[in-house]
């Protein structure tokens, strides 16, 4: 809780008020709070004069785990957008819509504030433990109830990050994503936050 009032606004000043360019960063997972992984994820590296882009992304929305004694999800979701929206710092925020579904609501606080709803399938289960018609299913299927909160999504996330353990797997998925109209939004590093989530209330 300390962190998300404190730590992350001051991380996010201390980042906007660098004279160089920031470093870059890759995807770095970060939340306790909310336990909702955040990642940073490098979009482009431009040549060493150019402007270096780096965007930042949460997974797992609307809400991983439980929100700490006297807390709600409203309220963690709350800080967490003020904390992006006060300095400015824009975020796509990846949903997982069939691990809470009535928490989906707060999805409406996130478009409000004018931040990206994308779609991170609805059961969370990896590419290979379904075939290939029930992962289609559970892609359009989040893609429509996203939409049905704020915008279509432009972008995916593989859950777990896990894009098929075979190429002709990873080719025919890339493709209907890609007929599907989506992004595929991939990942550089991972640093396992969500061992902080599970770790998190027990530490309440």
């Amino acid at each position: 809780r300390r962190f998300v009032a404190e730590g992350f606004p001051r991380w996010l000043s201390a980042l906007a008020s660098r004279r160089e360019s920031p470093p870059c960063l890759g995807f770095a997972s970060l939340w306790a709070l909310a336990r909702t992984p955040l990642l940073l994820l490098v979009l482009a590296t431009a040549p060493a004069r150019a402007e270096r882009i780096v965007a930042i992304t949460i997974d797992d929305l609307p809400f991983l785990g439980e929100p700490g004694p006297g807390d709600t999800v409203e309220a963690a979701t709350g800080r967490l957008i003020d904390a992006l929206v006060r300095r400015k710092v824009p975020a796509t925020a990846f949903v997982t819509c069939d691990r809470t579904p009535e928490q989906l609501g707060v999805l409406r606080q996130w478009r409000a504030a004018g931040l990206e709803l994308a779609n991170h399938a609805g059961s969370h289960k990896r590419l290979d433990d379904l075939s290939e018609a029930a992962w289609e299913a559970d892609v359009t299927t989040c893609g429509s109830t996203i939409a049905a909160h704020a915008t279509q999504p432009r972008y995916f996330r593989f859950p777990f990050l896990q894009s098929g353990d075979s190429p002709r797997r990873r080719d025919a998925a890339a493709a209907r994503l890609s007929a599907l109209g989506y992004v595929t939004a991939p990942v550089s590093i991972d640093t396992a936050d969500w061992l902080i989530a599970e770790a998190y209330p027990a530490a309440l």
